[in-house]
């Protein structure tokens, strides 16, 4: 189980990286890029929180 939460962390990772540096023709409206990051924010909270249970 912790390959594929490093792995989805990874991909996750790399996804928000490459929209922060170079977004995608849909982030160009302001609120398609609040609704992305909004998405991205939660996300990344609930690897968070898996990722404890996992090393708790």
């Amino acid at each position: 189980m912790f390959p594929v939460f490093v792995y989805t962390a990874v991909a996750a990772a790399a996804v928000v990286a490459a929209q922060a540096f170079q977004p995608s023709d849909a982030l160009r409206d302001e609120h398609h890029r609040k609704l992305y990051w909004t998405g991205a924010a939660a996300s990344i909270g609930l690897i968070s929180i898996f990722g404890a249970v996992l090393v708790a």
